[in-house]
């Protein structure tokens, strides 16, 4: 029986709990394939700690990206049949050496490695999401924030490399899921932050950090910071995030080659209400709020902004 799925039109990808990973070519039958990729342990840590395999297919379906649990990330080339990369982002945390038991996953159950695309296709952003923070519901207890949820690898599609990795160990909260990033429109740029914590902006060619500000809204809904669209950028050098106190801040690059904040979009709400995501449409932003006892609502704001 095949659990999770993931398609295109000329793809198809399944899992099974033998830990077989069968790969279909819906045109030509020729091409498709299996691997037995997941084995020592699988059916148990399935069944008992939920930790799902997924498939991405790179932008020019050179590759299929499969990921398991914490930080394993196999690159399965769909012409060759087999893998050609192989990643275990984080070495002290592991499944097949009996070192299980080691990781607290009190309230880290269903935990995935996601992996996010670049505008140009060149770069795969791979990071572990799961569907609860590592905080209470309220935001009232701040529990330690492991290096997996703090953490961001990107990899090169060219060469199949690591080319970046940032940890927040620098920020002082203790809170530092890394829940929002986006790459600029040309890959030259990737902002990231954790809620409640600092943005941070960096050039992906040198790892040089080319700005850090203050702060990324806070969500207090501990189900619903998996993935946060908190962050995007209006062109190359220009990009906008949600703070802290619900405003939307502009971030612009100067000629020294460093991000400053540049103006700023007033949305006048206040707690316990907050922006939990947004999106660009031409020349405008849409605002999706959220709140207590279930209340959302949508705003969309011009983008004309006041000086900072």
């Amino acid at each position: 029986m095949c659990h999770f799925k993931a398609e295109n039109e000329m793809w198809s990808v399944s899992f099974t709990e033998e830990g077989f990973v069968n790969v279909e070519n819906k045109t030509d039958i020729t091409k498709s394939f299996h691997i037995h990729l997941f084995q020592y342990r699988y059916q148990y840590l399935y069944t008992e700690w939920l930790v799902f395999p997924q498939a991405f297919f790179t932008p020019d379906l050179k590759y299929v990206i499969v990921t398991y649990g914490i930080g394993y990330v196999y690159f399965i080339s769909l012409s060759e049949k087999r893998v050609v990369k192989f990643f275990k982002l984080f070495p002290d945390i592991s499944y097949e050496d009996n070192s299980f038991e080691e990781i607290y996953t009190c309230c880290y159950y269903d935990e995935l490695t996601q992996v996010d695309f670049s505008n140009t296709g060149r770069y795969a952003a791979i990071r572990v999401r799961a569907i609860y923070d590592p905080q209470d519901a309220d935001g009232r207890e701040v529990i330690f924030t492991p290096v997996y949820f703090s953490s961001v690898f990107i990899v090169d599609l060219y060469n199949l490399e690591l080319c970046f990795y940032e940890y927040y160990n620098d920020v002082q909260e203790e809170y530092k899921n890394l829940a929002s990033i986006a790459f600029s429109p040309n890959d030259n740029y990737i902002a990231m932050g954790a809620l409640g914590t600092i943005v941070k902006v960096f050039c992906i060619a040198n790892k040089k950090c080319l700005g850090k500000f203050s702060s990324l809204v806070w969500i207090s809904d501990s189900t619903a910071i998996k993935d946060c669209h908190l962050i995007a950028f209006l062109d190359e050098n220009n990009f906008v995030y949600v703070n802290k106190d619900n405003d939307i801040i502009k971030v612009s690059l100067q000629q020294n080659g460093q991000f400053v904040q540049s103006g700023i979009i007033k949305t006048n709400y206040d707690k316990p209400l907050y922006i939990q995501k947004i999106e660009l449409n031409e020349n405008e932003i849409i605002c999706y709020v959220a709140g207590s006892m279930n209340y959302q609502e949508q705003k969309t704001f011009k983008l004309c902004f006041d000086a900072i």
